[in-house]
């Protein structure tokens, strides 16, 4: 059994030319699926994460407990034989990290017992695409970089009970782009620039084989999956007369929050109590697009602009 919370998906709306054209400049959609397995390499290291942790692989032999805050710049694997118990919160160290930084995943796993969440367990965003800015005699085309997938967050153990809240990375947004035409003749001379697409937000994925209980202790609760990244802005200026024409960049999916039965015997126990928001991570919004026709001969011609509109649709 599985259950599933779908993401609201925004997607940027374009005429038929621009299909071709923007296909060109955005790297495929879609996160690998995450699974409820993991692998624990040779490297990993012994016992529970010290103090002033960043990343890595942890395995315990019995059972285990998180008692000190882990600001992370990488990975976190924790595996435990035995009881899992998080009494200390998990986050990201850099809300945003820097241009090329990889996502960010966090797992935790009891291999024979049960995995307690008593602590926030919270993803930040994902690196953006980097900027782009052209310029060319003949014609100016920029194609913005799409963003970095976020990670996932996963919890797996034969039973799992969360009492704080869980929030998936936000995917990164697409690099802005500007594209110049520049004058130097009588020859009309166009600039395109395309935003670069924003990146899918981080699934939220919970794993049990006797049951999943979901609560808080006081208050209430969230689990949410990430944000899907912005679209990045296109800016284009044609010059001698030459037109402008600019696209924003497509918004990244949202993200899922997933219940899902480990031991693959189709059936799995979830309890989820009314101290408790579920949602799924809202899509990105598309990027807008600025573009303005060249001068020509000392007439400023009427702008043309083309825009991507976001479309909210839902998917159940």
């Amino acid at each position: 059994m599985e259950g599933l919370y779908s993401s609201a998906r925004y997607r940027a709306a374009f005429i038929v030319v621009g299909i071709l054209a923007f296909a060109q400049s955005a790297q495929p959609q879609g996160k690998t699926p995450v699974s409820c397995g993991v692998t624990i390499g040779a490297s990993a290291t012994q016992g529970m994460p010290p103090a002033g942790t960043t990343g890595g692989t942890f395995h315990v032999a019995g059972a285990g407990k998180l008692t000190n805050k882990l600001d992370l710049t990488s990975d976190l694997l924790i595996v435990a034989d035995g009881d899992l118990d998080i009494d200390a919160a998990i986050s990201q160290k850099n809300a945003y990290p820097a241009l090329g930084t990889p996502a960010i995943s966090v797992s935790l796993v009891s291999i024979n017992g049960t995995v307690t969440v008593n602590a926030i367990v919270r993803l930040g965003g994902s690196a953006a695409g980097k900027d782009v800015a052209e310029t060319g005699s003949f014609a100016a085309i920029a194609f913005g970089e799409r963003g970095t997938d976020a990670g996932f967050i996963r919890i797996s153990g034969v039973n799992v009970n969360i009492t704080e809240s869980v929030h998936g990375g936000e995917g990164g947004w697409g690099g802005n782009t500007t594209a110049k035409a520049i004058y130097l003749g009588l020859i009309e001379v166009g600039a395109t620039a395309y935003g670069g697409s924003g990146a899918s937000g981080g699934d939220v994925l919970i794993c049990g084989e006797d049951s999943i209980h979901v609560g808080a202790k006081s208050g209430t609760i969230r689990l949410e999956g990430g944000w899907g990244g912005w679209g990045g802005d296109g800016w284009a200026k044609g010059a001698a007369g030459g037109p402008g024409v600019a696209y924003g960049g497509v918004g990244g999916d949202g993200s899922d929050v997933i219940f899902r039965d480990r031991a693959q015997t189709g059936v799995v126990q979830a309890f989820i109590d009314q101290s408790v928001i579920v949602e799924a991570g809202d899509g990105g919004p598309g990027g807008n697009g600025h573009a303005y026709g060249g001068d020509a001969f000392g007439f400023f011609l009427p702008l043309q602009i083309k825009t991507r509109d976001r479309i909210e649709a839902c998917e159940m």
